[in-house]
């Protein structure tokens, strides 16, 4: 798998993250801590999917930044929106290092460390597993007693705890702002064949003027090799 197809994997990762965690100002989540957990759940999921049509009317520049052993091998920003089909488009706006340079043979001075490409190939298919959140296997973790919440500040932030949600021993977290009515941060721990090589994705997640939700900072790290994948979307705008 080459660098350019990984970091591509990511956008469209990315993009499937804006899409199923955008929303919140639109249906309230809950506006006590005595919600049952059924009902909690019920609303979270509901705001799972009454967002998905909201950003198709945006478009928005994405930076990706990928680092390994705390070195920057490239950066990438590309412009994104949603073409008449539905789908996720993204045009690219800048290159640099090594998407710039393009595919590399084997063997060359100049070809990217395999560790990188490996990485990449391991860490973003164990996100797809994970992002978008999906509602089915949400409901699922609720009746096998796999999901709590945890009152972070009482009567005003919450955090509906997920154990299991795709892995035996992970963990998906979705802290949400109860007086605003909007998630405000998601994170996923998890890991590859071995549960050492630690996998964690943090997503940060802003609000524009009309309510919308999108991850404005998503950081994934694969620890065991010292990668980070760090991507900021910004510049959201009507799309014309």
């Amino acid at each position: 798998m080459s660098d350019q197809t990984a970091i591509r994997v990511l956008s469209c990762v990315v993009g499937a993250l804006v899409i199923a965690l955008a929303g919140a100002g639109r249906v309230a989540i809950a506006q006590s801590l005595q919600l049952s957990l059924q009902d909690r759940v019920a609303s979270l999921n509901t705001l799972l999917a009454d967002n998905q049509a909201a950003l198709r009317h945006y478009e928005w520049i994405e930076t990706t930044i990928v680092t390994l052993h705390g070195e920057v091998k490239s950066r990438k920003q590309e412009l994104c929106y949603y073409g008449s089909d539905g789908s996720l488009k993204q045009d690219d706006v800048y290159l640099s290092g090594l998407l710039k340079a393009g595919p590399r043979e084997d063997g060359r001075a100049d070809a990217p460390p395999r560790d990188l490409t490996e990485a990449l190939h391991h860490a973003l298919s164990l996100a797809k597993s994970y992002l978008p959140l999906n509602p089915t296997e949400m409901q699922a973790a609720r009746y096998a007693g796999r999901v709590s919440i945890i009152a972070l500040q009482l009567g005003k932030r919450i955090r509906v705890k997920v154990l299991d949600y795709y892995k035996v021993g992970d963990e998906v977290g979705i802290e949400i702002d109860l007086v605003k009515n909007r998630i405000v941060h998601v994170t996923v721990a998890s890991y590859l064949d071995n549960i050492t090589d630690v996998v964690t994705l943090n997503a940060t997640m802003s609000q524009l003027g009309d309510g919308t939700t999108y991850p404005s900072t998503v950081v994934l790290e694969e620890r065991t090799r010292s990668l980070s994948v760090a991507v900021q979307d910004t510049g959201y705008r009507k799309a014309h």
